[in-house]
């Protein structure tokens, strides 16, 4: 996806390299920074960041209009 404020999330190394190379997992990012992550055999895992919220308009979703113009 492109990379752009409202598609951030923070992944450790191996978090980054599953969401990037290894095709079959796929993440989903909801709007208070969890991240639902689901296998190549469809079992999910979700990840709450434990942190506080050091961008909070960062998060939010944005209208895909305003997606495509920055495409």
């Amino acid at each position: 996806g492109l990379t752009v404020p409202w598609n951030l999330a923070c992944y450790c190394r191996e978090h980054h390299r599953l969401k990037t190379f290894d095709n079959g997992w796929h993440d989903r990012q909801l709007e208070d920074g969890t991240i639902v992550w689901t296998s190549p055999t469809g079992a999910t895992a979700v990840t709450t960041p434990a942190g506080p919220d050091l961008f909070p308009g960062l998060v939010r979703p944005r209208r895909s209009e305003d997606r495509a113009r920055v495409a």
